[in-house]
């Protein structure tokens, strides 16, 4: 059932991102991890700028980043329907399968890029390695690679005593019941640039470094079904929440609004400022 369409209808010829295949040729062309790095992250950036909805906002469009954004989950939807079974994890837009899928595998924009892990241990999407080759292959959000991977045994002892423990008599449901899910701390060093302190509204802090540990769990509930779980040999399987009624519908984002003002807390009171000029 259809309860609302909106139609797109272009009134020009226009093309204007036409350039940024000549730039993703010659990014690759000299590139992308040495000299073509900036030119990656420029590449990047235009999703975010056109989703931008502070500052000042010369190039937000709504439109255009809800474009990229469906496309790009249409894409990955499609190569998750080839085989769900073998998918273990998914990124913004990578998927990770035990069975290689029958993908458009190319260099050219647009094409799937293939890397083939001989082995993966999965702290939580967007935290992973090879054992075998620790490494050259952490990845980390929200800490350095070189932390996690100095973590990593950690985590390694972490996963396997909670495993041990889980598969004793009630263990599992224990563990469910009480959310008794393992975390390994962290130390990361944190510099509090002008816009990081104004966020937490502490000013005063920009310019400063400090030593902050952050505790990676192994907590999947935020979006996942947080009680269906497999437990295997040496891995937790863990499904989609259960799903909702076919007529529910997700809240809609509110307009951009370029011109309100936020509040920042001072040691002498709170201030209201321009947001377009806090960034």
């Amino acid at each position: 059932m259809v309860r609302d369409l909106w139609v797109a209808r272009c009134d020009c010829n226009c093309r204007p991102f036409e350039w940024v295949k000549d730039l993703y040729e010659e990014r690759r062309r000299i590139g992308s991890n040495t000299r073509g790095y900036p030119l990656k992250l420029g590449l990047n950036s235009l999703y975010g700028k056109m989703a931008q909805r502070c500052g000042r906002g010369p190039y937000h469009d709504a439109v255009a980043a809800g474009l990229i954004t469906a496309s790009t989950r249409a894409r990955v939807k499609e190569a998750i329907g080839q085989d769900p079974e073998s998918v273990i994890m998914l990124a913004t837009d990578a998927v990770f399968s035990t069975r290689r899928l029958s993908l458009d595998i190319g260099e050219n924009l647009g094409q799937w890029e293939e890397t083939v892990w001989p082995d993966l241990f999965i702290a939580q999407p967007g935290v992973y390695w090879s054992p075998s080759d620790l490494q050259p292959s952490v990845k980390s959000r929200g800490a350095p690679r070189s932390i996690i991977g100095e973590a990593a045994p950690r985590f390694y002892g972490a996963f396997t005593a909670w495993s041990e423990v889980m598969r004793k008599p009630g263990g599992m449901e224990t563990v469910l019941r009480e959310r008794l899910i393992p975390s390994v701390p962290v130390t990361v060093r944190v510099f509090y640039g002008c816009r990081l302190a104004l966020a937490r509204g502490k000013p005063w802090l920009a310019g400063k470094w400090e030593d902050v540990t952050r505790h990676e769990s192994f907590e999947w509930q935020t979006k996942r079904d947080p009680i269906r779980v497999i437990l295997g040999d040496d891995y937790l399987i863990t499904f989609p929440p259960a799903p909702s009624s076919i007529f529910a519908e997700s809240e809609g984002y509110k307009p951009a609004d370029f011109d309100k003002l936020i509040e920042i807390s001072e040691e002498n009171g709170i201030t209201e400022i321009d947001e377009k000029h806090a960034v």
